[in-house]
């Protein structure tokens, strides 16, 4: 099966694949759909989100549709992949189709930010340090998820310091893993979401399990097919 496809059985059965997953399951999907949906014209990219699209949804029941396409759902090398356009317009169609809290004030250029506020609240909420406090660690940010709150303030997540402030390297190398320059939302949600592969959230197990380990699972990710 094509990502096409699989994206388009997902919209068919949207509501039973909204409800096996829970709030906190949907939005890591919703999140993961975003990152695909962002990846256009860039392979590797396309690669890890339709992947991390997959895992978001391995929790359904083995016998549900969506998930029995799960394993027979491949990317092929091509020059550009219709799978980020897929997602994109599916993204669309949810942000019209269903009713959504809160609602936004105004009307969005870009529907689909409707759909993703709430996983990127979730993100947001996790601990973090501003710009301030980076810069008076005297650290240049390089290699680090930057996030952009409501206001437009840069964020730190906090998983990234060792107790001295200095930037772990297991989490830079990981970042650039997950093209977190490009993606911060989606190496964000790596780190932050739990992961069946590690079995639990990477960024708890930093320090209680190897750099290696975590690096491979990162690895898993990024080449996956």
């Amino acid at each position: 099966m094509t990502p096409e496809a699989l994206l388009s059985l997902l919209r068919e059965h949207w509501d039973e694949v909204s409800a096996a997953l829970g709030e906190q399951g949907r939005a890591l999907l919703l999140t993961r759909l975003r990152s695909l949906a962002e990846a256009r014209g860039d392979e590797r990219a396309t690669k890890r989100a339709l992947h991390g699209v997959k895992l978001a949804l391995f929790p359904l029941p083995l016998e549900h549709p969506v998930r029995l396409a799960l394993d027979g759902t491949r990317l092929v090398a091509a020059d550009s992949h219709p799978a980020p356009q897929a997602a994109r317009e599916l993204l669309d169609w949810l942000a019209t189709s269903i009713d959504l809290a809160p609602q936004p004030t105004s009307v969005s250029d870009d529907p689909s930010a409707v759909i993703i506020a709430d996983a990127q609240r979730r993100l947001l909420a996790a601990p973090a340090l501003g710009t301030t406090e980076v810069e008076s660690l005297q650290i240049s940010g390089n290699g680090l998820i930057r996030l952009l709150d409501a206001a437009g303030e840069p964020r730190f997540p906090a998983f990234q310091f060792a107790t001295d402030g200095s930037p772990l390297p297991v989490v830079t190398r990981i970042n650039g893993l997950l093209l977190a320059e490009r993606d911060p939302w989606g190496a964000a949600d790596w780190w932050l979401a739990g992961n069946s592969w590690l079995g639990g959230t990477p960024a708890q197990l930093l320090g209680l399990v190897s750099d290696e380990l975590l690096t491979a699972a990162a690895l898993a990710l990024t080449e996956g097919d």
